[in-house]
Formats: structure tokens, sequence, C-alpha cells
């Protein structure tokens, strides 16, 4: 998404795009939080944004900082859940329970919001599943310690319950598992009784008494015999991603709609006038990895992913 809004940008002379990544898992404490909004305002207090394009709804953390240094400032949400719970359940992650649930079109007039919808649908990837294994009696969902993952993993195992109560689930982050020891168990796993479905892999790690994010351990996980599935769609996408499919929206559609409403936005409309914008074109998306008789190279290929 930041992508697709560079090369929108860089058609418009008179426009420069600003990113920040928030990294919320390195966020743990309220001062950590207060690190970065000062960061925020440091940088940005004197020189005001036109609008601000939030990817993930804890961004939304600093919704009543943003107006206190840019006013109404247009903004546009972009995230995998059409709610929003408290501050707590982002620093500490923690799954948010529904009713404590603050719907974001009740967010849409007061913050001058417009948000699009990245559904995760994770009802069709579980049911994409067991279709694909039909004698599952395991089911693993791979995580990392994100608030979205922890509420997810909740909601995941409710829906299986409710599929087959005799299925057993199993929760695999990084906090409790190293990538070594998330190797070996699904080398010895039983592809025909065990589902699995990928989300993240982010964690902590320190180097010469520094902390940092690993973000790229997950492409390990894609050597094993295994079929796993993904919610995410540049992991089904990429070049080598490994995943063998999963339930997703068109992207490229999804990032037109986004660059759409910037384009509004822009031209003066104000966000809380746009409608909000939820994918309608999601489709299980299947990955087929074909050989070639000899004396045609390569030998196997990754055909592009069929809707």
């Amino acid at each position: 998404m930041i992508s697709a809004i560079s090369e929108y940008v860089q058609k418009v002379p008179q426009l420069t795009l600003y990113a920040e990544h928030m990294n919320m898992l390195m966020i743990d404490t309220d001062t950590t939080l207060k690190e970065f909004k000062n960061l925020i305002q440091e940088k940005y207090s004197k020189h005001h944004p036109r609008l601000l394009v939030l990817l993930g709804n804890s961004a939304l953390l600093l919704r009543d900082e943003y107006r206190e240094l840019w006013g109404d400032i247009p903004i546009v949400l972009c995230s995998e859940e059409n709610y929003i719970g408290s501050q707590e359940v982002y620093i500490c992650k923690q799954p948010i329970v529904k009713a404590d649930c603050i719907p974001l079109s009740q967010l849409a007039d007061p913050y001058n919001l417009v948000h699009l919808y990245s559904n995760l649908y994770l009802q069709e990837n579980i049911q994409l599943i067991s279709h694909i294994v039909p004698d599952m009696k395991k089911f693993i969902f791979i995580g990392d310690e994100r608030q979205i993952n922890q509420t997810n993993s909740i909601e995941i195992q409710s829906k299986l319950k409710t599929m087959n109560p005799d299925i057993e689930y199993q929760f695999i982050t990084p906090k409790k598992w190293t990538t070594n020891q998330l190797l070996d168990s699904l080398y010895f796993i039983d592809p025909n009784t065990t589902g699995i479905l990928f989300a993240s892999w982010l964690y902590k790690t320190k180097f010469a008494g520094n902390t940092y994010l690993a973000s790229n351990a997950y492409k390990l996980i894609v050597t094993t015999s295994a079929p796993i599935f993904t919610l995410n769609m540049a992991d089904i996408t990429e070049e080598n991603g490994g995943m063998i499919g999963g339930y997703t929206y068109n992207q490229k559609h999804y990032n037109q709609q986004l660059i759409h409403i910037v384009s509004e936005i822009l031209n003066g409309k104000q966000a809380r006038e746009n409608p909000f914008y939820t994918p309608s074109d999601g489709v299980p998306i299947i990955i087929i990895l074909s050989c070639f008789v000899k004396d045609t190279p390569p030998p196997c290929v990754r055909p592009t992913p069929v809707f």
C-alpha cells in the first residue's frame, strides 16, 4: 500500500510523502508510546500534512494527538479490524473483548476518518483449509504477539469448535517458540490431517546490545513439506513465498480504491464524506506447482495465482 501511494505521489509534483513506522511490538509501555508521539510532534509540528494514511488500527491510538497537532486533518485508515479497542490491549498485546469494541463508524465524523477494511476472511480461510484437508484432526495458527493475532486466535478457536469440537487447536507464537522449534514441529506433522494457517512471524531480538525486529524468518517456514495457508495476499503472490494459498481479496483493486479516496481528499472532499470501503471480491486462491518434462527448464515453476 505504501508503494501504491508512492507511485501516485510521484506523478503529482507538489506532493511529498513521509512514512513513519510505529512497530507496535517495540511499543510495550505507555512510556514508549509517548516517545513515539514525541517523535511525531518534533518532526511534523511545523509541517502541516494535508492528510494522514494510517495502516493498522494501532496507529489510531494517537488520534487525539493528531487533532491537537493538525486540527481536523483527514484520516484514511486501512486496517484488518473494523473496530478499535483500548490503548491497553495494543500495548499489552491482549485480545480485544467484543463487548469493549468501538466500531470505527463511530469515529468517522469526530475524527474526519474513512476506513478501508482489509478483511482477513477468517471463516472463509478455515472453510478453505477444511476443504483441502477433509480429514483434519488438528489446526495450527501461526502468528506473532501483536494484538490482532491474539484476537484472531480466540475467534479461530471459537469457529473451529462450532465446526467440529474434536479438532485439536494450537496457536504458535515466537514468544514461546523459536523459529527452529517451529520448523522442527512442522517437519513432523501429517499434512493429511493437519491444517496450518499463517498470519505473521515478527519478534524482538537483540544484537550488540540493540533491540530490533526480525521480520523475514517466516520464509524458513515454507521450506517444510507441510501445506501452509496464509491470511496475507502478499505471501501468496510473492515469488518464492511458499504459501499454498488462502482466501483473500484482490489487493490491486483495494489499492485502486485507496488511491481514489486519497485523490478525492486532496481535491477537497473531507474523509468523513467518503463511504467506508469493504472489498467484495474475496475468493479462494490456490497456488499450483507444475513440473515440466526434461529439456524444459526450469524444472518447476509457480504460475500466477488465479482468482
